[in-house]
C-alpha cells in the first residue's frame, strides 16, 4: 500500500468517524401573546420547521422549549424561563441552539451578549427559516433592526389610539381584567387539563408501554381515537410532545403511589 493510499484511508475513517458522530440540537420558539396562534407564526408552527430543518440536517433534538413572551426590551432575557431552559441545556450538551427566525429570539440589540455569556460560539446559534447562524447574520444589527421595528409599531398604535380617543372612541371592555381574562384563562386551563386527562386515560389502556411509544406513534393512536387539539386539529409529533409529557407524569405518580401501597415497599 502506498502512501497516498494510506493517507486516503485515513481520511475515510476520519470523515466516517464525523459522520458517526450525533449532532444535537435544542430548539426554541416564541409568540407574545397566546392569541399568536391564529397568526400563521404559532408554537407548533415554529416547532415544525424547526424540526423539519434538523431533520434534514441530521440534527437529534433533545427537546424544544417555548416561551409566550415579548422579546423587547433589555429585561426581555430574563423573564423568559424558557429560553434560560433551552440555552442552558445547549451549554450543557454542547448542542446547537435552533430557532425558526431570528426575531424569535429577541427584538432587543443588546441580546447577543446576554446569550453568548452561556454559548459563546456564535456557530452554534442557528435561524432554520434561512440557514444562517449568528455569525453569518450580523446579529447587532440583526437585532437592532428588529428592536426598531418593534418601537415603530408600539409608536404608531399608541398615536392612532390617543387620536381616536380625541375623537370620543372607547377601548376594550372595562371588566376585562377583572372578570374576562381570568375566566377565560381559567376556561383555557380546564380545558387543557381535560385534555391531559382524556389522554392520560387512552394510555392507561394500551396493551403496550406507554412510556416507550414514539411522540409520532402517540399521535396516530389518539387520532385512530377521534380525540383532536384545543384548537381541533389532529395530532402530530410536535402537538402532542407537552400533553403527552404531562400524562406520563400522572401514570408516573400513580405507578409510584401503587408501589407506595405495596406492604413490601421499601424493604430489600
Amino acid at each position: 500500500m502506498t502512501n497516498t493510499q494510506k493517507e486516503e484511508g485515513t481520511l475515510n475513517r476520519s470523515a466516517e468517524w464525523q459522520e458517526a458522530i450525533p449532532k444535537l440540537a435544542v430548539g426554541y420558539v416564541r409568540v407574545s401573546t397566546p392569541g399568536q396562534g391564529d397568526t400563521g407564526f404559532s408554537l407548533d408552527a415554529q416547532r415544525a420547521g424547526i424540526e423539519a430543518f434538523s431533520d434534514h440536517m441530521g440534527y437529534t433534538v433533545l427537546e424544544v422549549f417555548e416561551d409566550v413572551c415579548s422579546g423587547v426590551g433589555a429585561k426581555s432575557f430574563n423573564k423568559r424561563d424558557g429560553l434560560r431552559h433551552a440555552i442552558n441545556l445547549a451549554a450543557r450538551e454542547d448542542a446547537d441552539l435552533i430557532i425558526w427566525d431570528w426575531d424569535r429570539l429577541s427584538r432587543h440589540a443588546g441580546f447577543e451578549s446576554d446569550i453568548r455569556k452561556y454559548i459563546p460560539e456564535r456557530e452554534r446559534i442557528i435561524c432554520a427559516k434561512n440557514g444562517s447562524t449568528m455569525r453569518e447574520a450580523s446579529r447587532a444589527a440583526e437585532f437592532a433592526h428588529a428592536e426598531k421595528v418593534a418601537k415603530h409599531i408600539s409608536i404608531s398604535t399608541k398615536e392612532g389610539m390617543a387620536r381616536r380617543r380625541a375623537q370620543g372612541a372607547v377601548f376594550g371592555n372595562p371588566d376585562i381584567l377583572t372578570s374576562v381574562q381570568p375566566l377565560g384563562a381559567a376556561s383555557w386551563s380546564n380545558s387543557a387539563d381535560e385534555l391531559v386527562r382524556q389522554i392520560t386515560d387512552i394510555l392507561r389502556k394500551l396493551d403496550s408501554d406507554p412510556f416507550d411509544i414514539t411522540h409520532t406513534q402517540a399521535a396516530d393512536i389518539l387520532n385512530k381515537k377521534n380525540l383532536r387539539t384545543l384548537h381541533g386539529k389532529e395530532w402530530d409529533k410536535s402537538r402532542i410532545r407537552n400533553p403527552l409529557k404531562k400524562a406520563r407524569a400522572i401514570l408516573k405518580e400513580e405507578n409510584e403511589a401503587e408501589m407506595r401501597m405495596n406492604p413490601g415497599f421499601g424493604i430489600f
